[in-house]
């Protein structure tokens, strides 16, 4: 028996899962990661882990870049009334 509701054939077979963020529909942590990555991607980021220099300063490179460090120029856009 052969049903079709709004033009998708449906069958006796069982369903199955596909992991859309893999070609091979599988999931994986990578993929994960990439799909997270990927907002950063644009910035450009990779160079600050792939540089040799200590870790806390590539976290706080990156925490810089993100304007997640309490600058004065980032403080200001708090409309904190210090010194800018």
């Amino acid at each position: 028996m052969r049903v079709v509701v709004n033009r998708i054939p449906l069958d006796e077979r069982s369903d199955r899962i596909f992991w859309g963020l893999n070609q091979n529909g599988k999931f994986t942590t990578k993929s994960v990661y990439k799909m997270l990555e990927k907002p950063l991607s644009g910035c450009h980021y990779r160079w600050i882990w792939k540089t040799k220099i200590p870790l806390k300063i590539k976290i706080f490179l990156w925490q810089m870049l993100q304007d997640a460090v309490l600058t004065r120029q980032v403080m200001s856009k708090w409309k904190w009334t210090g010194n800018p």
